[in-house]
């Protein structure tokens, strides 16, 4: 009714002013009239409101000294645990065998012989393929039978060369020994020079001597005939020098043949071993292939697929036959960021790294592993490095590409304090949670998280064991407030009792 009244009361009072300054102020007047009209509304409403509210601030909580009593806010809480606590950082990695071999014929062949399956689990050592080694054992007996005749030829010029080497040492002792008659006809010649030179002179002087008388004619004829026997021995002394000489040039001639005929025949004995140590060597290199006729497993291991049969015909270092992979142990490869590179390397020198992969299609199921490997620079492109881990695989569990977790434990801490991860709350001053009291108020604590796995994580600072802190409901408290525990989401009535112990 006051709220009529206010506006039949504005209504009429707006006409009034209206009518006395419609004259020269209309359109001041609408102005003034339309802000007269929402003071009054206003007015009005307030009035009502007051009226409304009126029994309310005459009941029991109004006149309460304090503000209205906040209801308790509904939170899930947990309890912090005081545990172990390893320190791991999580992966995945892919599934590699140990060893893998694509095995390959380095030959040129027919295959005539496949003996094995695929899948079979093969033996280091075991026949693989048969290649016909038929061709190449003809080649060896062929070059067998050329080796023979390179050695039968060597062994002819061997004696041979024995031969002409005696003959070369008769011509140098020929050589020798007409050398020594050459100088024992050159020193003759001398003597008989002298003889004959003397026998000349003294025929001179019996001459002279027998022209006055002093000796007989008889006497210079003996005379006389002395030195022409002189002059003979003479001339057959030169005769012997020329002779001796000739004999000495021949004989030096006779040597230097037979010397050039030995150095033949040791260049055709040393022709006829190099010919036939090349054959040799032919002969070892067709033995090589003959080997090369037979593949054999280089490992034990699974055989794959199966590409060549018994009578296809293959080529040296062509496609693959046949792929072997080694499964047991086998390897596990992975990368990690290279800002925990460094843990790793000094954990794994302190021997407290441990690596384990969860096992594909065994729920839960895990394999404990070692790292074999670290690779030796980073991978600018990822900013990681990769590792290898070796794993036991007798059962056949790990299966080349598969991929599979893997967590790498550095380290563990002892009797830590653990809190569920929900509960830490990031402000303005760091991290923080609330802890419900005995009261069942919570209180903001400051506190220092730690490393995290799954849904827990490590207060290194600020929390104890077995103090409650809330997981859900944070939004709506403040501290102080009072709580009221709610059981989490899916949890039984006394999973909720013990929520609220």
């Amino acid at each position: 009714m006051n709220l009529c009244h206010c506006q039949k009361a504005v209504k009429y009072s707006g006409a009034v002013m209206t009518k006395k300054l419609f004259s020269g102020y209309r359109a001041l007047a609408v102005v003034l009239l339309l802000a007269f009209a929402l003071f009054a509304l206003t007015g009005c409403s307030k009035k009502e409101g007051d009226k409304g509210t009126a029994p309310s601030a005459a009941s029991p909580q109004s006149a309460s000294p304090g503000a209205a009593k906040r209801p308790p806010v509904p939170v899930v809480v947990a309890k912090a645990q005081k545990a172990d606590f390893p320190v791991s950082v999580n992966v995945v990695g892919t599934v590699e065998p140990l060893r893998s071999s694509q095995v390959r014929s380095q030959i040129g062949g027919l295959i005539t012989e496949v003996r094995f399956r695929e899948g079979d689990a093969v033996k280091s050592g075991q026949v693989l393929f048969q290649i016909d080694p038929r061709p190449i054992k003809g080649n060896i007996k062929q070059l067998e039978a050329e080796l023979s005749r390179w050695e039968a030829q060597a062994r002819s010029a061997e004696s041979q060369l024995r031969a002409l080497e005696a003959q070369a040492k008769t011509a140098e002792s020929q050589v020798r020994t007409t050398e020594a008659q050459a100088k024992v006809a050159e020193a003759q010649s001398k003597t008989a020079e002298a003889q004959a030179s003397l026998a000349g002179a003294q025929e001179k002087r019996y001459q002279t001597l027998m022209e006055k008388d002093f000796v007989t004619k008889e006497q210079f004829e003996q005379v006389k005939t002395g030195s022409t026997a002189a002059e003979s021995s003479l001339t057959a002394s030169k005769a012997t020098i020329e002779a001796t000489r000739s004999s000495a040039e021949a004989s030096r001639s006779n040597a230097e043949a037979l010397r050039a005929q030995v150095e033949a025949a040791r260049a055709s004995v040393e022709s006829a071993k190099a010919s036939g140590e090349a054959t040799g060597a032919a002969i070892e290199n067709a033995k090589i292939q003959l080997g090369y006729t037979t593949l054999t497993a280089p490992f034990s291991g699974l055989a794959g697929s199966i590409s060549a049969r018994a009578g296809d015909l293959v080529k040296a270092n062509d496609a693959s036959l046949v792929t072997l992979n080694q499964l047991n142990p086998i390897l596990v490869r992975f990368a990690i960021p290279e800002g925990d590179l460094p843990d790793v390397m000094r954990y794994r020198k302190e021997g407290t790294l441990k690596v384990k992969a969860e096992l594909p299609g065994r729920l839960g199921e895990t394999r404990e592993g070692k790292i074999v490997f670290v690779d030796n620079a980073v991978d600018r492109a990822t900013g990681t490095i990769a590792l290898k881990a070796e794993f036991e695989n007798s059962d056949g569990a790990l299966w080349p590409g598969q991929f599979t977790n893997l967590r790498l434990t550095l380290y563990t801490l002892g009797g830590a304090v653990l809190a569920p991860s929900p509960a830490i709350q990031t402000g303005q001053k760091g991290p923080y949670l609330y802890v419900v009291g005995a009261d069942m108020t919570a209180s903001l604590r400051p506190v220092r998280p730690g490393p995290s796995e799954g849904s827990l994580t490590v207060i290194e600072e600020g929390l104890a064991a077995d103090e409650t802190v809330v997981v859900d409901g944070q939004l709506r408290l403040t501290p102080g407030a009072t709580v009221m525990i709610k059981p989490p989401v899916g949890a039984t009535s006394e999973t909720s009792k013990e929520a609220a112990k």
